[in-house]
Formats: C-alpha cells, sequence, structure tokens
C-alpha cells in the first residue's frame, strides 16, 4: 500500500510540469527517470514489492521467468524517457497510440532488453549519460543505465543488485553504482537512437 501511495505522490508531484516538459533526447529524459526512484526496491521477499509490480507495469510474469526486475527497471525508465521525449510528463499520460509507437518493447529479460535498445539505436564503444550497459551474471545477465563518466570509470544506476536479507527484511533497492571499463563481465554499451526530428518538435 505505501508503494502505490508513494507513486500517486510521485505522479502528482510531478504534475504541475505537464506544461513545461521539453522535448529533448530519449537517453536524458529515461535517467531522469532513474533518478527519480533511488531507493525503490523490493518489500516482503526477493524480486517482490510493490514497487517491484509498479515497474512490472502490473504484469504477471511466466512460469518460466525467475523474477529478476533489472530489466524491469530498465523498461520502466525507458519508457517514461519516452513519454517525456514527446512532450508528456508520464508514461501513463501517453496516448496509447503513442505507446505502441514506442521502438524498445518492454521486457522483463535483460539480454533481450539491451539487444532491442541496440536494434532501435546502436551499440557504442564509449558510453555517455543514458545509455545502457550490459552484463554477464551467474545464470544469466544484468542491465543497468548509465549515469556518469569519467576518465577510467562510468557509474550505473541499477536494479536487482543484491539479495533479499530475511533475517533484516532489507532487500535490493535502485541504486547507484561504480564500475570500471575493464570489468570482464561487461558485454557492451548500448544507446537509444535520437528521435526523429518532426518527433522532437
Amino acid at each position: 500500500m505505501w508503494a502505490l501511495i508513494r507513486h500517486w505522490l510521485w505522479g502528482y508531484s510531478h504534475m504541475k510540469m505537464i506544461l513545461s516538459v521539453k522535448p529533448g533526447r530519449w537517453g536524458n529524459h529515461s535517467l531522469s527517470a532513474a533518478e527519480l526512484i533511488i531507493g525503490w526496491g523490493e518489500e516482503g521477499g526477493n524480486n517482490i514489492g510493490g514497487e517491484i509490480t509498479i515497474l512490472r507495469r502490473g504484469r504477471k510474469l511466466k512460469p518460466w521467468q525467475n523474477g529478476a526486475w533489472c530489466a524491469s527497471m530498465c523498461s520502466w525508465v525507458i519508457e517514461e524517457g519516452w513519454a517525456r521525449s514527446l512532450g508528456y510528463t508520464r508514461w501513463d499520460w501517453l496516448p496509447q497510440a503513442r505507446q505502441l509507437q514506442c521502438p524498445v518493447k518492454r521486457t522483463p529479460s535483460a539480454k533481450r532488453l539491451a539487444a532491442r535498445i541496440a536494434k532501435a539505436g546502436t551499440i557504442v564503444e564509449h558510453p555517455r549519460p543514458g545509455d545502457f550497459a550490459l552484463y554477464k551474471r551467474r545464470g544469466g545477465h544484468h542491465i543497468a543505465i548509465v549515469s556518469g563518466v569519467y576518465a577510467d570509470s562510468y557509474e550505473t544506476i541499477d536494479g536487482n543488485k543484491g539479495r533479499y536479507d530475511k533475517r533484516t527484511g532489507v532487500g535490493a533497492k535502485v541504486a547507484r553504482f561504480r564500475h570500471q571499463f575493464n570489468e570482464p563481465n561487461l558485454l557492451y554499451f548500448a544507446r537509444l537512437p535520437d528521435l526523429p526530428r518532426d518527433e522532437e518538435q
């Protein structure tokens, strides 16, 4: 319940911005959306909680899906970024026809989401804020959005990095992490496309 109240308050606090949101680069708006949900995370168990349900937009997982939510978080910020790029404050307020035009469809699979970003946009060697990083990890993959780039390192905003601790009741949260470029588990960076000029007007 608290998660739903927080989500409503988040939406209400941004309602006054609906006329001031300016179209811009998709990746920048996606990053802005990610920064607003830092601290969201698991409640009551591993890979579950009201805020996780919001990031999944209420979609139920298939029996074969393991519940990892990093891709759901990144899908959510991509959708929110798409809406903002078109001048809307929230994805929920975007006309359905415009939602269907979003070239990167949500998926709970980190590997598949990164491939969709790369197909719609491009793979890049040198990331910039708003790009996405795909990693290999035991049992699958992990995806995060790049939030900062430095001389010898970079920073990401990740979801589902860590595990739920039954003893303390604390689970994984959306948080910032610092990385080295030579990490062996880093696979590639993918960049969302810039919107066509006629959609930026």
